[in-house]
């Protein structure tokens, strides 16, 4: 019998959450001062990544267990970050740096335009961007990070327009063990 991946491990709970219907609700509230709304299951906090406190988003995670991350761009088809993302991403290193009992798979999300297998790729080398970026610039622990791309499996909002598709091309935390 062979031991579950950590990657498996949270890719199989991702893809239960993603059946039950779990994933699909979002409640936003970017830019918050106060902690979010929210708690409930189905219920997801959204951050603007580039004006978000640290704080606030640690105290989302521990209370739903995943965040929806906004602020974060990539160049077309492409796994590099646009340098507009780098606070978003000192966003989310802070937050780990101040609170290190929290571990997290980096989830990559694509809109369904072009293939699955296109979306599917590019969205898993976007969230190991994020991951290394984490790695390298605050010296967060490779054990506390997984890197996880789910292209197009779990829109938020429809793709058949493109505000839609904008935001389904998103990158999210989700609390593991």
């Amino acid at each position: 019998m062979h031991k579950e991946t950590k990657k498996a491990s949270v890719m199989r709970r991702l893809t239960h959450l993603v059946a039950a219907g779990v994933v699909l609700s979002v409640a936003a509230c970017a830019g918050a001062t106060t902690p979010p709304p929210g708690g409930s299951i189905g219920e997801v906090s959204t951050f603007d990544m580039r004006t978000a406190d640290p704080q606030l988003v640690a105290q989302a995670l521990e209370r739903d267990g995943r965040v929806v991350l906004r602020g974060i761009t990539f160049e077309f088809d492409s796994a590099r970050l646009l340098p507009e993302s780098l606070p978003a991403v000192a966003t989310i290193g802070n937050a780990m740096l101040a609170n290190p009992h929290l571990n997290v798979a980096v989830v990559g999300h694509t809109d369904n335009i072009g293939s699955f297998a296109v979306n599917k790729d590019v969205s898993e080398r976007r969230a190991e961007t994020i991951v290394a970026a984490l790695r390298q610039n605050y010296g967060i622990a490779g054990n506390r990070l997984v890197a996880l791309g789910v292209g197009p499996v779990a829109p938020i909002a429809s793709n058949f327009d493109e505000a839609g598709r904008a935001m389904n091309r998103r990158v999210e935390l989700v609390v593991i063990d």
